[in-house]
């Protein structure tokens, strides 16, 4: 044997040995001395890969994938047609955060072997990281098609399927992944998510109760299932969860902030404003639950108009501030009279509140003035869905869009005045607004109130809702008042005739509030005792109400008021069309403060039952006023508690008069309110022109 070849196999003896020793160590958790033994054999042997291969996977382990890159790199060297070698450089550089170098080695990896399944699947990973999601899906076809089986791939498929917002393609993916591996925890975890974005509960219900089966130890599971229980109205269940969530992980912001919806479902707004606090403390930049705050402070009547405007404030520092010096100076045609290009975003196109209001103003459009853009940031399709998409002159989901790319794509759209229809409700774009990504921008409907940002230049309102000289300095918004009572509201065309008054029938009064309960603060219970108390003949309807705790709560607060609880009767979510039914056992409504009702309270119009509200001085709190001006029934609105009572108790005292108004209103909101949408619509369309007029005039630097 010649000398290099004794020398070389004592190198390779000695290496292994020091190998050997090293992995011993590792295995004791003994990792300085590890670390020692695995230099000295790459020392020992520098010209083989396997040392540095093992001192790499160590490194892995020991999460310093800074150390390992530099081995697998020289691995490469060594032998640079090896696969498994460039596959492991790309582990190396994702471990490190550095996405682009992993892409270029998984990549080299798969042209020195096509068919290499495990380098496909990391580089798909790496294209998602990068938010390359429509490269990713071809990545993880090529596994599957390698491998039809991988379940792995299936699921990871799924995952970029919804990023890219096919989200009929991705539940096909994790419906043929758990049909090959049944008990894949995360794969029903993630259908089940899929499953409550399309508001298909009891599906999303099924596989998220599986996961927790499953994987009792995830915090996403608990997560995710405490969300579907709280859309259901399980509030209890709920917080069990979230509060599970949080025991497995107790940095889970998300969940600390759904612990506050919670809080605040169950009326409690100072408790959930302390959960979204400390959410916040965890991550400051999570706008979503910034914005879920804000909507919690307009239900506390202790906070003051300017505490509650200088939070709003806080939103646009933290989200609005880092965006200015990027906002675009817009190139849109300065053109005064051209048709216009106006574009509506929110979460809310489908079966909710606001399309009650947007759907008219569509409907009565000059289409040869305004062309209309629709951008729906929520994954469910419904009936009403739709009929707005017949409307739109353009359709965008975009739920899955990242903000960066939904305002490229509003700007190449060519938007010239694009509107916000969610404030600071759940599913809002502020921070997308916040880019300033048309011209002009417009708050409207969804939300009363500001949104505290500048890059929103106006705010549509009424005269009721915001009376000159009362709330200007509480809002960063210009605001444009449209008539008195400004909503283009038209209900439901099947809604039942509202029937003769209940009472008239002897068997007793029934007040009703069908608000969300958590309007329903201390002081309201105060006040409505009082009304109850006066009149020992009345019961008190609750509606969309079903969680034993929250339930024990409001019964126990009404008896503290010295109110029998059998006079509180509750009644749990239901249809639309029973929902509207229960109006005929109802025969006066009652309308919560400082958070007025909204749609609740034009429902009960349209059914013919007249309520009762207290006038604030916020816009919130003026609600009532505005729909009541809307139903010319502006005397309905008290200035303080003492007339509120009064307006009751008059109201029963002459059933007839009560009876009598109840079919004339129903009529008179059925018969007009066609003609009322026209007007409303035209008055929108003419601010919509004035507000280009003045874009128009401004000079060319200045057009931002």
């Amino acid at each position: 044997m010649k000398p290099s070849t004794r020398n070389r196999a004592t190198q390779k003896r000695t290496a292994l040995a020091l190998l050997e020793q090293a992995e011993r160590f590792a295995a004791a958790g003994q990792g300085l001395e590890a670390e020692r033994y695995f230099n000295r054999a790459i020392k020992a042997d520098g010209s083989s890969s396997a040392a540095l291969v093992q001192a790499g996977n160590f490194y892995f382990k020991q999460h310093q994938p800074q150390h390992a890159i530099p081995l697998f790199n020289r691995v490469t060297q060594i032998d640079p047609t090896n696969a498994i070698a460039w596959r492991n450089l790309g582990v190396g550089h994702s471990a490190a955060g550095e996405v682009e170098n992993a892409i270029n080695a998984f990549a080299r990896a798969i042209e020195l072997q096509p068919n290499y399944g495990a380098a496909h699947h990391a580089l798909a990973l790496s294209l998602m990281t990068a938010g390359r999601s429509l490269e990713a899906i071809g990545r993880f076809q090529e596994v599957i098609r390698l491998n039809p089986h991988d379940t792995d791939a299936l699921y990871n498929l799924g995952n970029a399927l919804v990023l890219i917002g096919e989200f009929s393609a991705a539940e096909t993916a994790f419906q043929v992944a758990l049909a090959h591996q049944p008990n894949f925890a995360n794969a029903h975890c993630n259908l089940g998510k899929l499953y409550y974005s399309r508001n298909q509960i009891a599906l999303a219900r099924e596989h998220l109760k599986r996961a927790v089966e499953l994987a009792p130890q995830s915090a996403v599971a608990h997560k995710n299932l405490g969300a579907v229980l709280q859309h259901e109205g399980k509030l209890s269940e709920a917080l069990w969860f979230y509060e599970a969530a949080i025991e497995r992980q107790p940095d889970f912001a998300e969940v600390i902030g759904n612990i506050g919806s919670v809080r605040l479902a169950l009326g409690d707004s100072v408790s959930a404003a302390a959960s979204y606090q400390r959410s916040l403390q965890i991550n400051p930049n999570n706008a979503a639950i910034f914005s879920d705050m804000l909507f919690c402070l307009q239900n506390d009547y202790s906070l003051s108009n300017a505490d509650l405007f200088a939070a709003h404030r806080e939103f646009a520092a933290q989200f609005e501030a880092p965006q200015r010096y990027r906002w675009p100076n817009h190139t849109n045609t300065p053109d005064p009279q051209r048709r216009l290009r106006i574009g509506y975003v929110s979460g809310d196109l489908r079966s909710h509140a606001v399309a009650f209001f947007l759907e008219p103003i569509l409907a009565q459009r000059n289409h040869a003035a305004f062309e209309v853009h629709l951008y729906a940031n929520h994954a469910q399709v419904d009936e009403v869905t739709k009929r707005l998409q017949h409307y739109a002159d353009t359709w965008t989901p975009c739920s899955h869009l990242a903000d960066d790319v939904l305002a490229q794509k509003i700007q190449a759209d060519g938007v010239d005045i694009l509107v916000d229809l969610s404030g600071h409700t759940a599913y809002n774009r502020l921070p997308m607004f916040a880019k300033k990504p048309a011209p002009i921008q417009v708050t409207y409907i969804g939300y009363g109130g500001t949104t505290g940002l500048e890059a929103m230049d106006y705010r549509i309102t009424d005269t009721a809702l915001d009376p000159i000289g009362l709330t200007e300095l509480w809002n960063t918004e210009e605001l444009i008042r449209l008539p008195s009572g400004g909503a283009a509201f038209e209900g439901v065309e099947s809604a039942p005739e509202p029937g003769p008054l209940p009472a008239l029938a002897g068997d007793g009064i029934v007040l009703a509030c069908l608000n969300n309960p958590r309007k329903i603060c201390a002081p309201v219970i105060a006040l409505w005792s009082r009304i109850l108390l006066a009149r020992r003949d009345t019961l008190l309807l609750l509606g969309s109400t079903s969680d034993e705790s929250l339930i024990s709560s409001l019964l126990a607060q009404f008896q503290a008021a010295g109110v029998n609880p059998s006079r509180i009767v509750f009644v749990p979510w239901m249809p639309m069309s029973d929902y509207l039914a229960l109006h005929q056992k109802i025969d006066l409504a009652l309308d919560p403060f400082p958070y007025n009702g909204g749609t609740t309270s034009f429902h009960s119009l349209w059914m013919g039952v007249p309520f009762v509200t207290l006038e604030g001085d916020r816009t919130m709190s003026r609600c009532g006023m505005s729909i009541l001006t809307f139903a010319e029934l502006g005397d309905w609105a008290t200035a303080t508690e003492e007339a509120y009572v009064q307006k009751v108790l008059t109201a029963l005292d002459d059933l007839p008069a009560l009876d009598n108004l109840r079919q004339s209103l129903s009529r008179r909101l059925r018969a007009n309110c066609k003609n009322r949408s026209r007007q409303i619509t035209s008055a929108l369309e003419s601010a919509y022109r004035d507000m280009w007029r003045t874009w128009c005039a401004r000079p060319q630097d200045a057009r931002r």
